[in-house]
């Protein structure tokens, strides 16, 4: 059985003006939660990850490795702001 909760997506302009409203449904299930935690999880080792990066004097390969991953964690941002946004259009980090 799904457990959904109905919010009030809002977005606003530079001054704090409402440029658009939406209601959007979220699933709330236990496994849809845990997949959030799981995605909260990912961030959090890549945050650690970029860190020992950027504590080290990396090689070309480690650079290039660095690229892919970077590559990778930006694209699951843009797909995590784009899916907030337009739940509609995008509503996977998959392959990030």
């Amino acid at each position: 059985m799904a457990v959904t909760r109905t919010d009030t997506d809002t977005v606003h302009d530079a001054d704090g003006n409402l440029v658009s409203s939406v209601q959007v449904v979220r699933d709330i299930t236990v496994e849809t939660t845990v997949a959030a935690l799981t995605d909260v999880a990912k961030a959090v080792a890549a945050l650690d990850a970029n860190t020992t990066y950027l504590a080290s004097t990396p090689t070309q390969a480690q650079v290039g490795a660095q690229v892919k991953a970077l590559t990778r964690q930006i694209n699951g941002l843009l797909r995590y702001t784009l899916g907030q946004l337009h739940p509609q259009l995008f509503d996977s980090t998959e392959g990030t």
